[in-house]
């Protein structure tokens, strides 16, 4: 099957997966995890080399860690990394 016609509309995954090239990618911390969505697709290969696991449900990427001990390594992927308290950054209060 030609791969153009293959992913044309999104038939084939139901929906419009070229709405996704648009969102910038972030990356955050939640429970003991940390996640990176958006347009990551130009990176898959890169956070598979970190350790990233990808969650076909959230359709995001996650790793069991630090937000902390992941920025450098994210931040030269272009993924802007969120820290909106000191919960997101992996350390106890």
């Amino acid at each position: 099957m030609d791969g153009k016609k293959k992913w044309e509309k999104g038939k084939k995954y139901g929906g419009d997966w070229k709405g996704h090239k648009d969102k910038k990618r972030t990356a955050y911390y939640q429970g003991g995890k940390v996640f990176v969505e958006g347009d990551t697709f130009p990176i898959k290969d890169d956070l598979k080399a970190l350790g990233f696991k990808w969650d076909s449900e959230r359709r995001t990427w996650w790793k069991l860690g630090k937000l902390d001990d992941l920025r450098e390594d994210l931040e030269a992927l272009g993924v802007e990394v969120q820290q909106n308290n000191k919960a997101n950054s992996g350390r106890k209060v």
